[in-house]
C-alpha cells in the first residue's frame, strides 16, 4: 500500500498503484488535490515499489477518473507528475503580462 502526503499535511492512505496511477477506494476532490501539490511525500510498505517513494516538489495532477470496468480494479485513479520548466516559465510570463496590464489600467478580458 502507498500513502501520499500533500503540502498542507493532508494524507491520502491505503492507495494501490496501477501503472503510473494511484488508486483510491474513496472519492477524492481533484480541485483540492491540485492546490496542494507544491510538495508531496510518497511512502510505501512494499518491498519492490512500483512508484518510487520520496519527496517531490512542484507537482501537478495530470489525470483523475473513476474506473469501473471488467478486468480493471475499481476505484478513483489519479496521476501526478512534475510541472515542467516550460510550464513554470509560461506561468511567469502570464503573471508578468497581467501585472503590466494592471499597472497600466489595461483590460485583458475585453
Amino acid at each position: 500500500m502507498y500513502n501520499v502526503e500533500l503540502s498542507d499535511g493532508t494524507k491520502i492512505t491505503g492507495l494501490k498503484v496501477n501503472g503510473s496511477y494511484f488508486v483510491s477506494t474513496i472519492e477524492l476532490n481533484p480541485e483540492e488535490i491540485s492546490r496542494k501539490l507544491s510538495r508531496v511525500i510518497v511512502t510505501t510498505d512494499e518491498a519492490e515499489p512500483l512508484y518510487t517513494p520520496g519527496e517531490y516538489v512542484n507537482m501537478k495532477l495530470s489525470d483523475y477518473q473513476k474506473m469501473q470496468a471488467p478486468g480493471i480494479e475499481p476505484g478513483y485513479y489519479f496521476a501526478i507528475e512534475p510541472i515542467t520548466a516550460e510550464e513554470i516559465a509560461q506561468e511567469k510570463i502570464k503573471a508578468d503580462i497581467e501585472y503590466i496590464a494592471m499597472m497600466n489600467d489595461i483590460d485583458l478580458e475585453g
